[in-house]
């Protein structure tokens, strides 16, 4: 599967940056509803996005609520950010270890 990735535009008018989003998974509505807590339209919530640690934590919230965990690990590993990824680990209503993360 050809993976497509968005443009995202770098605070201050900086050059635009690729970056994977959780929209590059095709969740469902009841996904949207379950990672935003609200009514944010793609749009609304692309002009939020600005990095990419972000966006796999996003990912891998995604993968944990379809109950992939494997998939879900390989996510929360590419965030580089350590704390980063310690905050989605032990925040996420579905803990990785649970899912024997």
């Amino acid at each position: 599967m050809k993976k497509r990735l968005i443009k995202a535009r770098k605070m201050r008018g900086s050059p635009s940056i690729q970056i994977e989003t959780f929209w590059d998974h095709s969740p469902t509505e009841e996904e949207l509803s379950d990672l935003l807590f609200g009514h944010w339209t793609r749009e609304e919530y692309m002009h939020s996005v600005h990095a990419q640690d972000s966006e796999y934590g996003m990912i891998f919230r995604l993968f944990m609520i379809r109950g992939d965990a494997r998939k879900a690990k390989s996510y929360l590993a590419k965030i580089q950010d350590q704390a980063l990824r310690n905050e989605f680990e032990s925040s996420d209503i579905l803990a990785p270890e649970s899912a024997g993360l």
